[in-house]
């Protein structure tokens, strides 16, 4: 959902911009106040004099005082970009937070060089990460009792840290919100 909200945030626009201006209708939703029943006609011409008076002091705002107020295409695009930042980040943020819950509930079996391995009974999948300043693998507890297939494990994910594929993954996770 955050990145259909993100990418009709950048999509609209352009879209609109690339209509040509016979064609593109004019989008604006209009919001008007009830009025009550109980109001003399002497109250309601005050109010209405009174919202015209503070409207010529404020022609730049996009709300009109009369009771109405319009919400154009830049508007919504960009509640709607704001709304789609504010999804991302809290998902960013939740994997960030698993992740980091994985690596502290793990543990250490070794360290080849600055890489530390470890094991842990959450995951299913062994990967590598590059996140808090430390290169880690992490492998499942399953793997840990065939010597042959930890091996080849470590190397493989040893490999992702040496071609800096750790570091890719944290820019496509960044580009995929």
């Amino acid at each position: 959902m955050a990145q259909a909200l993100v990418v009709a945030a950048f999509v609209s626009p352009i879209l609109f911009a690339a209509l040509p201006q016979e064609t593109i209708p004019d989008v604006k939703i209009h919001i008007r106040e009830p009025l009550a029943d109980s109001i003399s006609s002497k109250a309601i011409s005050r109010k209405v004099h009174a919202q015209r008076a503070s409207e010529v002091t404020r022609k730049d705002e996009a709300l009109n005082f009369e009771g109405t107020s319009s919400f154009d295409i830049k508007t919504y695009s960009l509640i709607v970009l704001i709304l789609g930042l504010i999804i991302v980040f809290t998902r960013l943020i939740k994997n960030l937070l698993g992740l980091k819950g994985i690596l502290r509930d793990s543990i250490l079996i070794r360290n080849i060089g600055k890489i530390r391995i470890l094991v842990s009974g959450e995951i299913k999948i062994p990967f590598s990460t590059l996140v808090g300043g430390s290169a880690n693998i992490v492998l499942p507890t399953d793997v840990v009792g065939s010597r042959k297939h930890l091996q080849l494990i470590i190397r493989h994910e040893l490999h992702h840290h040496r071609n800096g594929d750790t570091v890719w993954v944290l820019l496509m996770e960044v580009a995929s919100c």
